[in-house]
């Protein structure tokens, strides 16, 4: 007869913990995703830990459990016209600051800064509290400005304008994210005047590059008298300077006329005067004195002794 051996209780007791401490372990592996840290909660508790990227153990549910909060992800809302449900269907227009309407769609950028406030909140709970927060800035900002500036070059400023104001009710709130960006999905009149808004706009536009086109050509003419006056002043300036130089070769020859008295205690004599004068007289002449048939000539006034020639440039007709 051949005895079967069958294992005892103490073995089935340790393979029956083994088993159980196995599937405890494993139900408490948690993966924190790239991108994001885990919030535990530990029986309705929220730890202050927050754990970083990766594989981490955490006793399993129901004693605590994992809540993945997004922190490097740009995450999105958008506020449109029109919306099924909710404020955005009643908010979808708004009156600007010049009394006209206009209807506006807007999606917010936003990212998490606080992990343990989205992780005691929720996620879904911040966004439904942010989208009356950001439609009141929305009535805000559009308020404060005409509707040519909206639609206008200011478009861009106004983004950002909305931007500062949802980030104020942001913190007032402590929702614990940061408003990234605003773009606008839609900015433009209602339907009804929408055609008669854009030819306004068509005209204002033409009137615009009218006045680019008499500016441009209001610098060019501009340009052009300030060439001429350079010219202008250029040539007073040549004219000044040869004035100069003519007085300053006038005043040497007095000079060497007056060292001349000086050295010999006499004065020019009445030769040197003529002959001084004569030079300066005969260039602007062009060299030559056209004197009348009856007129005469003395010229012993430059004699010395002889007889002196008269002048080539000094001639009789």
């Amino acid at each position: 007869m051949i005895s079967m051996h069958r294992p005892g209780w103490r073995t089935l007791t340790f393979a029956a913990g083994f088993l159980s401490l196995a599937a405890v372990v494993a139900a408490g592996l948690r993966v924190v995703p790239q991108g994001h840290r885990g919030a535990v909660v530990r029986l309705g508790t929220l730890r202050p830990e927050l754990l970083a990227p990766g594989m981490h153990w955490v006793p399993p549910w129901p004693v605590a459990e994992v809540r993945a909060i997004p922190t490097e992800s740009i995450l999105q809302i958008r506020l449109e016209p029109f919306a099924e449900g909710g404020i955005a269907e009643r908010a979808s227009e708004f009156l600007t600051g010049d009394a006209n309407l206009l209807e506006a769609a807007v999606r917010l950028d936003y990212r998490v800064i606080d992990p343990l406030e989205i992780a005691r909140t929720g996620l879904d709970r911040v966004e439904s509290r942010l989208v009356p927060l950001a439609e009141a800035s929305l009535v805000s900002t559009l308020s404060g400005v005409s509707i040519a500036e909206a639609l206008g070059p200011g478009r861009e400023t106004l983004a950002r304008t909305l931007q500062e104001n949802v980030q104020k009710q942001v913190d007032r709130q402590a929702l614990g994210i940061r408003i990234v960006g605003v773009v606008w999905v839609e900015l433009t009149p209602p339907k009804e005047v929408r055609r008669d808004f854009e030819e306004a706009q068509a005209a204002v536009s033409q009137g615009a590059r009218t006045v680019a086109e008499a500016d441009r050509a209001a610098a060019a003419e501009s340009l052009a008298v300030t060439g001429e006056t350079a010219a202008i002043v250029a040539e007073a300036e040549t004219s000044a300077q040869s004035a100069r130089a003519a007085a300053k070769a006038e005043a040497q020859g007095f000079g060497v006329l007056l060292r001349q008295a000086r050295r010999t205690g006499y004065g020019p004599t009445v030769r040197e005067l003529w002959l001084n004068t004569i030079d300066k007289i005969l260039p602007a002449l062009k060299g030559r004195t056209v004197l009348a048939t009856d007129q005469p000539v003395d010229m012993t006034i430059i004699r010395q002794g002889a007889e002196v020639p008269v002048p080539a440039s000094i001639t009789k007709p």
